[in-house]
């Protein structure tokens, strides 16, 4: 064979062969990494809420709407920047973020203080507010490397956290609220408890409240499905409860130092997202609902990697649960 024959062979099998992996690469295409579908979904989730905040802009300017409206939209905007920010690991605008976040809680708190000198509003939205404003402190102090600061705030956050759940437990005794709405936020405060506790170095304090947590949950998740199944429920009642139910398990297998319980878990919410977003149909705010399962869903597909690669996530679950 001559030599210009060989060249001719060796380019055709070069061809070959870049073709069929060309073919094949095509074929079995990865999927984007879970952090890229995150970043993609919160985005969306962003855009939504400056549509959201426009709306109530727009309604202050026409006299139908009101600045607690807009603070509202505000608030809700700026958490979701941080979020996005953090997941972009843009640190610049992570600190922006919270601090205007902050700038917010404390204009609802001082709103509700006003009120409160004046006998109107809630004692239980005064208390929300001034919970929030802490656990926003709290973050940013944290986020600017204040341990001090942030170990105060979170202090100050847990006794509001428990603040509220003693006004609800009133509440609850006298008919005024449900006992799943007191469940929630015994849950929500054992969840702080425990942060504060992690904080403090001493993670495994608050176990038998963990433990007790996922009980209560259960109980709210079994409750949900039956007001569902009897038609007084609908299907983001019962996509809540699981997803509670499921957030509380896998914090206690964190704390108890289980992967296998851990992935399960994260297996289990992928799985829950994944099944609700079908039923949604014609569901009366399904444009949000889509948006916050579709961003919930990329959150655990990166979390559940993150903690693949990693390890565990103790911080991380508390603070998710926490509501700033």
């Amino acid at each position: 064979m001559s030599f210009s024959r060989s060249i001719v062979r060796f380019k055709w099998l070069c061809f070959v062969v870049v073709s069929v992996s060309g073919l094949w690469a095509l074929a079995e295409e990865p999927e984007a990494e879970p952090n890229v579908v995150h970043i993609e979904k919160m985005r969306a989730f962003v855009d939504f809420l400056q549509t959201e905040l426009k709306t109530a802009t727009d309604l202050l300017e026409r006299q139908s709407g009101s600045d607690a409206e807009v603070d509202r939209a505000r608030a809700h905007l700026a958490i979701a920047s941080h979020n996005l920010a953090l997941a972009e690991n843009n640190q610049a605008k992570v600190v922006r973020q919270i601090r205007l976040l902050v700038e917010i809680r404390s204009r609802q708190s001082e709103r509700h203080e006003r009120m409160a000198e004046l006998g109107f509003g809630s004692e239980l939205k005064r208390i929300i507010a001034m919970r929030r404003l802490a656990s926003s402190r709290y973050l940013l102090a944290r986020t600017q490397a204040k341990p001090a600061d942030a170990l105060d705030q979170l202090e100050r956050a847990v006794q509001l956290y428990n603040d509220e759940l003693t006004y609800l437990t009133k509440l609850q005794q006298q008919g005024a609220v449900s006992a799943m709405e007191l469940n929630r936020a015994r849950h929500r405060t054992t969840v702080a408890e425990h942060h504060l506790a992690h904080s403090k170095a001493d993670s495994q304090s608050g176990l038998p409240k963990l433990r007790k947590s996922v009980v209560l949950c259960q109980q709210e998740y079994d409750q949900i499905q039956r007001l569902w199944q009897a038609g007084y429920a609908d299907v983001i009642d019962e996509y809540d409860a699981h997803r509670h139910l499921l957030h509380a398990k896998l914090l206690l297998a964190d704390i108890e130092k289980e992967p296998t319980a851990m992935q399960k878990q994260f297996d289990e919410l992928i799985r829950l997202h994944k099944q609700t977003l079908p039923k949604l149909g014609s569901y009366r705010k399904g444009k949000i609902a889509r948006l916050i399962i579709e961003r919930e869903l990329a959150r655990d597909h990166a979390r559940k990697a993150q903690f693949l690669r990693d390890g565990y996530l103790n911080v991380d679950l508390c603070i998710a649960t926490m509501d700033f």
